[in-house]
């Protein structure tokens, strides 16, 4: 289970300063932290929020060695799985898939708002975003048995534009809109996220 608020986050973030051969100031300084924040969490003072936690991943931090204590800092595995996940016969075998698809599923509720059925609060930059995620979640809504015998994390965001393609539009369901969000869809997620959101697609509702 994803537990964001482990035990030992003090000795993990220190393991990693020291890996990265750095002092607090310097680590503080790469992480855009006040070097007293990085203290506090050193010694356990404060716990971080999921946005320091979020930066560690943004350097190249494993969250299964962060949320499940799986691996290294910096493990080479995992690192291996995002570079090569288009070989997906090879990638669904791996033992960590169910880590981190469980992680994903966290980290869209937290950071691109993914909240529930009702409305997903994606927060795309170019239209209301209750109204763009009202589209996607109907057009969710119409995802089939047959959706999800061919979904594969190499073709999953062609899965997904595929459901939006096939949604019948409407006077506010406009044709611009749907291509607004597909565009989107292309240049801010990822295949394995789009896998994970229509795969666990349930997991997301209320």
């Amino acid at each position: 289970m994803y537990n964001f608020f482990m035990d030992n986050f003090d000795k993990k973030i220190i393991e990693i300063r020291k890996i990265l051969k750095l002092g607090q100031k310097e680590f503080a300084e790469k992480l855009g932290i006040p070097q007293g924040t990085l203290s506090n969490y050193e010694l356990k003072k404060r716990t971080p929020n999921i946005d320091f936690f979020l930066t560690l991943l943004n350097i190249g931090v494993s969250p299964l060695y962060l949320f499940y204590d799986i691996g290294e800092p910096f493990d080479q595995k995992f690192n291996s799985f995002l570079n090569s996940y288009m070989d997906n016969a090879k990638n669904e075998k791996i033992e960590l898939l169910p880590h981190i698809e469980d992680f994903i599923i966290h980290y869209l509720k937290e950071t691109k708002k993914i909240k529930n059925s009702k409305v997903l609060e994606l927060f795309f930059t170019m239209t209301p975003q209750k109204i763009t995620g009202q589209f996607i979640t109907n057009s969710l809504e119409e995802l089939t048995i047959e959706d999800l015998k061919k979904l594969t994390i190499s073709n999953a965001k062609d899965i997904m534009k595929n459901i939006l393609r096939r949604r019948k539009l409407t006077k506010i369901d406009t044709e611009t809109k749907r291509n607004i969000i597909i565009k989107e869809i292309d240049t801010n997620f990822s295949n394995l996220e789009i896998y994970v959101l229509l795969k666990h697609y349930d997991k997301f509702k209320p």
